[in-house]
């Protein structure tokens, strides 16, 4: 009778601490902030990658060394969702572009143009220069998801 006893108490511990951490496990679920990115016009049958790069200060805005996040993923079809679930309520600035010969950097030529195609968040597109983080910027609130689009070209 013991041994029931001990294997009882045992259980209702191991029962105890599932319960704590499915509870953690739902608040950080909860808690979250979840873009939903929807990148279109890829031109999939060249292959490569699709590059998202993520910024949250105007001052290095724009440089893929300095970006908050970037992720690269294999392209797949003219159109991606990317949901992206790791950033905390702010202001971002979020790019898409298409790197066709997957040497991780935006071709450009001579005078600085892109020759891969390229979007930006909030349906900004390249005039005399890129959009400002101003302009691209989104703000992600607490316990929230943000659906956004980005067409490249």
């Amino acid at each position: 009778m013991p041994r029931n006893s001990f294997f009882k108490k045992k259980y209702q511990k191991m029962k105890s601490i599932a319960i704590a951490v499915s509870g953690f496990l739902l608040t950080l679920y909860l808690n979250a902030q979840v873009v939903e990115l929807d990148v279109s016009n890829i031109e999939y049958k060249k292959g490569g990658y699709l590059v998202i790069g993520i910024w949250d200060n105007p001052a290095t805005y724009l440089e893929q060394e300095k970006s908050l996040k970037d992720m690269a993923i294999e392209v797949k079809a003219s159109t991606m969702k990317i949901l992206i679930n790791d950033l905390q309520p702010g202001k971002y600035a979020i790019i898409a572009y298409h790197d066709i010969n997957g040497n991780d950097e935006l071709e450009q030529n001579w005078i600085g143009i892109p020759k891969e195609p390229i979007g930006f968040a909030n349906d900004q597109k390249i005039g005399l220069g890129p959009p400002s983080f101003e302009k691209v910027a989104t703000t992600i609130a607490q316990n929230s998801t943000t659906n956004l689009k980005i067409r490249l070209d």
